[in-house]
């Protein structure tokens, strides 16, 4: 059985001006669809699966570090 993961990447731009403390935000985020797919198989458990998708993410340059990638990576186990 294969499992296909699809991840929604939205990226908004915010600027800071500091003299005037405004922020402003672009008007047109960068928004990406990446889809992965492997066998279902090979996730028997969180390290084989951060194992498999730390190198997408890496090259798709998410911080791996952060709490929330290994949140992220807990409830894809948990659903999948």
């Amino acid at each position: 059985m294969n499992f296909r993961l699809s991840v929604d990447f939205v990226l908004v731009s915010v600027h800071h001006d500091c003299l005037a403390n405004i922020y402003t935000t672009s008007d047109d985020p960068l928004s990406l669809r990446q889809t992965f797919r492997f066998k279902l198989n090979m996730v028997e458990n969180e390290y084989q699966l951060h194992q498999i998708l730390f190198p997408m993410f890496t090259r798709l340059r998410i911080n791996t570090a952060f709490v929330v990638y290994h949140s992220f990576i807990h409830e894809i186990l948990q659903r999948g």
